[in-house]
């Protein structure tokens, strides 16, 4: 963490203070969750003539008053006392300071006393909602209204490249999100065809903005349906050509664990990666230049890479599915091939780690039984107990697949990845289920 002062000084918060649950930064609030709690909850820090954060206690942060008489308030959580009573400075005094999403720490020199503040945050929701109000002044858009959806929806569109960082950290903020999705559920309420079309080019417009963080965060959980409701309203296209995305993920799509991810995190990036996948290739298609392709691109990238490489260093989560699948289980076989074939869009690095694990966990004899004739194929799979739905599903994929033909893409795959593996299996066995040469092992 660095001072405000424009100094230069490098603070090393981390040697006083412990660091914050689940955020990326060393100046941390140790406290705990209240069962009723108030909004803005963190620390204030000043810096003292050592260079030291000396911490000043832990309460509520408000900003009161209007235009140019707003003043930045800290009180006292457990005796209401006012510990910071400061005018409120313009935006630039502030900084936000963090690593990637999670910035949690506000710092700002008082430009009259010359002392250095600085505010800890424990909750992204509450440091979004002090640093909007801070930046209210300089704000390029206002917050969604059904009276401005019009205006928003002009300024979304066509927004030249030096805007959209600053357009994107406007829209990212909780008001905004808020307000949009307010003012959808009232149109929709309300069958308001000329404000679902202005949602539309809203939502629209949010991502061509080419932000990451934006539009992973429009497309998380609590939110997403939501989005894609707005993106239902297509003014370019007539009513019977438009999608209903709602019905689409609530009714056609099913999400099935072949293998269960213990972490959160990676599970989450999973569904988000599908999500950024319909948007790119199913909602916007026609409506993406180059640049905004090649951004949404890179998003599923980036994700698809976490998650492959959770994947690669995750042994026993291999060995579970690759006992699956030597069961018999085609819907394990399915995920396999989905990994494999997601494998070419990661850095070639992680990739050839991720064959490289599987082929020492015995992927070549995972695959041998597929790669026989029909009968032996058949006694690989054990026939499902009658009457389970686990029975009927695996029935149902049965009559969809072709087992072998899953095996088979799967070992070009590999051979595309380094064909040295498959090259020197065949070498010794004459065949990779082991069946085409003397001596050869099964």
């Amino acid at each position: 963490l660095k001072d405000s002062s424009g100094t230069g000084r490098t603070l090393d918060a981390g040697r006083a203070f412990p660091s914050l649950p689940g955020a990326a930064c060393s100046l941390g609030m140790d406290v705990e969750h209240t069962a009723k709690k108030q909004r803005n909850r963190g620390k204030l820090y000043s810096l003292t003539e050592e260079s030291t954060w000396e911490d000043r206690g832990t309460g509520f942060v408000s900003i009161v008053g209007q235009a140019d008489s707003r003043r930045l308030l800290f009180q006292d959580e457990q005796n209401g006392k006012i510990l910071h009573d400061r005018k409120l400075w313009p935006s630039e005094t502030y900084q936000l300071q963090g690593e990637g999403d999670k910035q949690t720490i506000i710092v700002w020199e008082d430009p009259e006393s010359q002392q250095d503040w600085a505010l800890s945050f424990q909750d992204l929701a509450d440091i979004a909602n002090i640093w909007e109000t801070i930046r209210q002044e300089k704000r390029l858009l206002p917050l969604p209204t059904l009276e401005n959806l019009a205006d928003l929806a002009r300024a979304l569109t066509c927004v030249p490249p030096s805007q959209r960082e600053a357009l994107a950290n406007e829209c990212i903020s909780e008001g905004f999100l808020d307000g949009l999705r307010d003012a959808f559920h009232t149109a929709e309420d309300l069958e308001d065809e000329e404000l679902l079309s202005s949602l539309w080019r809203i939502a629209k417009g949010l991502f061509l903005l080419s932000n990451q963080r934006l539009a992973e965060r429009y497309l998380q959980q609590d939110v997403y349906e939501d989005i894609l409701g707005m993106l239902e309203y297509d003014d370019g296209l007539p009513l019977d050509k438009r999608i209903a995305h709602r019905k689409v993920h609530s009714v056609q799509v099913h999400f099935n664990q072949a293998v269960v991810f213990e972490d959160s995190d990676v599970l989450d990036r999973i569904h988000l990666v599908y999500r950024l996948q319909y948007v790119k290739d199913i909602v916007l298609p026609r409506l993406m230049d180059d640049a905004t392709f090649a951004t949404m691109t890179q998003m599923v990238h980036s994700n698809l890479a976490v998650v492959l490489d959770h994947l690669q260093k995750n042994s026993q989560m291999i060995e579970t599915l690759f006992a699956q699948i030597r069961q018999g289980d085609l819907q394990s076989l399915l995920f396999l091939q989905d990994a494999c074939r997601l494998a070419r869009q990661v850095p070639p690095s992680q990739r050839q780690a991720l064959w490289d694990k599987m082929l020492s966990h015995g992927l070549f004899d995972v695959l041998a039984p597929f790669l026989r004739d029909g009968s032996a194929a058949a006694a690989a799979s054990p026939s499902p107990s009658p009457g389970t739905d686990g029975g009927s599903r695996q029935a149902r994929l049965g009559a969809l697949l072709r087992p072998r033909h899953l095996a088979v893409e799967i070992l070009l795959l590999s051979a595309q990845s380094d064909a040295t593996p498959l090259r020197h299996r065949l070498a010794l066995s004459g065949g990779v289920d082991g069946g085409g040469g003397e001596g050869g092992e099964g």
